[in-house]
């Protein structure tokens, strides 16, 4: 990967282009958006340190299938900080759930820098319990 990519100017631009790429399952693509030394904190979960760190988790989740939707209903930028309000919607093969997550993207010089998003464990969990229970009243294609 190349680091003199050109980068969008405004921040909320990159970070609209990053969850886009990683809808899209583009993981080269997004991770040309974020610095070396991305740290990403996701509710619950470890501290991931570093751009080939996180390559390597999101290489996993999209080799097991999970495909993820992020719909934004809010966007704000401060001081070189964007804060999003999304709904990620994700699907592993029959199962869908669907989440609020409040997420900070740090930006310096075009890169995000970091990332960390938060959610209630709590309501992942009865989403994914109910999305569960409603593949399993699906009929099969």
């Amino acid at each position: 990967m190349s680091e003199s990519v050109d980068l969008p100017q405004d921040s909320i631009t990159v970070v609209r282009e990053f969850l886009h790429a990683l809808e899209m399952g583009e993981i080269d693509e997004a991770l040309e958006l974020v610095d070396p030394d991305l740290v990403w904190r996701n509710t619950g979960w470890p501290v991931i340190r570093g751009r080939e760190r996180v390559r390597w988790l999101l290489t996993r989740q999209f080799a097991l299938q999970v495909q993820l939707s992020a719909r934004i209903t809010h966007i704000a930028e401060d001081v070189g900080s964007v804060l999003v309000e999304r709904i990620d919607d994700l699907r592993f093969r029959r199962i869908e759930a669907s989440f609020f997550v409040w997420a900070r993207f740090d930006i310096v010089d075009g890169r995000i820098v970091g990332w960390h998003d938060r959610y209630s464990i709590g309501s992942v969990l009865v989403n994914v319990v109910i999305g569960a229970a409603r593949s399993l009243l699906k009929p099969r294609r």
